[in-house]
């Protein structure tokens, strides 16, 4: 009897397993994963990926995408850019949703402003293993993620590496948002550029 109640509280405990994706999870502080990507709770309107599409740590720059483009490239260029549109991408245009799947997706400019509002988060220009940029720290959970400073892609290179970082919205191609050690903001920009992105989760 005894062995059996074992059995089948074991079955029942791989059974919830199974009906996650691969190495999901979530504790108690909000912070969980979603195929295998992992999200962190900052107690904003969405969670925010704990790396950049392409790497695999907070200090790595990762993947440069143009905008509404799906896959890296050598050259970024108005050549080689064929993308038409310029405002709110389909999820099938959708970088993130694209390469990680599950509910992921690339952040609004509104959930950027969000996460740069000094009413939600602290921002601190720091070094994280060598590489630039801003620990995010939440005033209302107390988690934080790590932007590092991958610059632009251009032509055959990279601008701005460990100086300042654009990175790509779902918003639209020309207002990026920008990091460097005086201020975290928006700038101007062409969809063909190649920027780097941090993903988020409902």
């Amino acid at each position: 009897m005894k062995k059996s109640l074992v059995m089948l509280l074991c079955a029942t405990s791989l059974l919830l397993i199974g009906c996650k994706g691969k190495n999901d999870f979530e504790n108690s502080k909000g912070n969980g994963s979603d195929n295998g990507y992992e999200y962190i709770d900052m107690g904003l309107s969405v969670r925010w990926a704990k790396v950049n599409i392409g790497a695999t740590s907070q200090s790595e720059i990762g993947s440069y995408f143009s905008w509404g483009e799906i896959s890296p490239k050598n050259t970024y260029s108005p050549d080689n850019y064929h993308y038409t549109g310029t405002t709110k991408l389909p999820l099938s245009d959708d970088a993130a949703n694209m390469n990680w799947g599950g509910e992921w997706r690339m952040p609004t400019i509104s959930e950027w402003k969000e996460l740069m509002s000094i009413d939600n988060c602290i921002w601190t220009w720091t070094t994280e293993v060598g590489m630039k940029g801003y620990k995010v720290e939440s005033k209302k959970t107390g988690n934080y993620i790590f932007l590092p400073a991958g610059g632009f892609h251009d032509i055959s290179r990279i601008y701005g590496y460990n100086v300042y970082g654009d990175y790509r919205t779902s918003t639209n191609s020309y207002n990026v948002p920008v990091i460097s050690e005086t201020e975290y903001s928006f700038t101007g920009s062409s969809g063909y550029v190649g920027m780097p992105i941090r993903p988020v989760h409902p």
